[in-house]
């Protein structure tokens, strides 16, 4: 900014970077920066690069940090719910604005006028109150993404919608179907990590926008579980474990949909009990379907329902062959968060809480993993180039291997070179 007005051009750190700053979010303070005029940046700055052009947008290097510098402007008609058809430029901040969605977000500020708040903003931030700029059907017919950002930024603030802009969230609600899987996973995953997740989701549920954001969890609300287990709805023991859970994106995923099928599995035995057997594989599915809608990356959507599909585990007997088989099968980078999820699914039934069979099996895991024993395959002391010097090929190679890693899960001492080819040459022999 201040290079910028060494050259006379006047800047301001504008929305979010300002907002984020009034709640002490410092470190956002230059994630954007709106100026004046645009078109001698480049020659200011010796690294740039041409990010939108178009739309009055480049990007400067400033010590390998990237600061988004555009022109003030008013946006044209909206006719998709999503972009404006064009764009004018102005030299009042006020008019740019006037453009954005939040009264919170319409803030800007440099050192010579210091903070420019023309639609109170600062005020309704501290009475955490999310209001459109002007009128809100407006705000929302212009881009649709808004529904779901008023939701993102009362859930983050730990504030509440204003009254009108809710009723106008109520009423364009559908019009969210126009907006991309993308940018509703996008604020999606930003709302299930605030500090009070469930909030949103219950805003979801109050604004009808979760029959489009997330439809499978329409039926939890309100749906006795009818055990004995259990003093909650579904909806609400969902809710109780997303906000119990550590703050990752991982955990608040799975704490969201780790009973995202269990409608499905519901049954009523003699007793009038209710049960939902094999919720947990069907809902590690579902959760499948869901992540990859929202575009969720494989390793997180692998993370994520490995973790769902395990977190009915208990063991009448445990016996470390099946507690080995277990770890494999789970995964042993995912077994933290899979003990989490156990711990804050417990937490979110009926009380008294009793942990023991599940510290009892995460104590067991760490001692398997302290001693170093063999859990997979590629631990054994032999591989395929052993077998095929015993004469083994094709498929034979491959189960010949998992039965020596049957016999060393059983008996770690066993993982031998000299032992295990012993024992295959026995096998050969019948």
């Amino acid at each position: 900014m201040k290079e910028l007005k060494k050259h006379n051009y006047d800047s301001w750190v504008v929305g979010g970077a300002v907002r984020d700053s009034l709640r002490g979010k410092v470190q956002s303070i230059f994630q954007k920066l709106f100026l004046q005029v645009l078109n001698m940046v480049q020659s200011i700055f010796s690294k740039t690069i041409p990010t939108g052009i178009k739309h009055g947008t480049v990007t400067v290097m400033i010590k390998n940090e990237p600061v988004e510098v555009t022109t003030l402007r008013i946006d044209g008609e909206y006719s998709d719910n999503r972009r404006p058809n064009d764009i004018s430029f102005t030299a009042d901040i006020e008019q740019d604005l006037a453009r954005r969605d939040f009264t919170i977000n319409a803030m800007a500020y440099n050192e010579a006028e210091g903070l420019v708040d023309p639609f109170n903003g600062q005020q309704d931030l501290q009475l955490g109150l999310i209001r459109c700029v002007g009128n809100a059907t407006e705000r929302f017919s212009e881009d649709a993404l808004r529904l779901l950002r008023a939701v993102r930024f009362a859930t983050v603030i730990e504030g509440s919608i204003e009254n009108n802009t809710l009723e106008a969230i109520k009423e364009h609600s559908d019009n969210l179907e126009n907006i991309s899987r993308e940018r509703i996973a996008t604020e999606m995953v930003k709302t299930l990590t605030a500090n009070i997740p469930s909030k949103g989701i219950r805003l979801l549920f109050e604004t009808n926008l979760i029959k489009i954001v997330l439809p499978e969890l329409v039926k939890a609300k309100g749906f006795n579980q009818q055990n004995p287990h259990h003093d909650k709805t579904i909806l609400e023991h969902t809710l109780s474990v997303l906000d119990c859970i550590d703050n990752t994106v991982e955990l608040r995923l799975a704490a969201l949909l780790h009973d995202i099928a269990k409608i499905k599995t519901f049954t009523i035995d003699k007793k009038g009990i209710g049960h939902f057997y094999g919720h947990e594989k069907l809902s590690s599915e579902l959760a499948e379907v869901i992540l990859k809608r929202w575009c969720q990356p494989n390793k997180r959507i692998d993370h994520v329902c490995k973790i769902i599909k395990g977190h009915m585990r208990t063991y009448g007997s445990y016996k470390p062959t099946k507690i080995k088989k277990f770890m494999t099968e789970i995964g042993v980078e995912y077994l933290d968060d899979l003990f989490k999820l156990m711990v804050a699914d417990k937490i979110g039934k009926k009380p008294p809480y009793d942990f023991t069979k599940i510290y009892r099996l995460k104590f067991m895991c760490e001692s398997i993993l302290a001693n170093k024993e063999p859990l997979k395959i590629v631990d054994l002391a032999v591989n395929g180039n052993d077998m095929m010097q015993l004469g083994l090929s094709g498929k034979h190679i491959g189960t010949t291997l998992q039965r020596l890693l049957n016999k060393v899960l059983a008996d770690p001492k066993s993982n031998q070179k000299d032992v295990l080819i012993s024992t295959v040459k026995k096998w050969q022999q019948g």
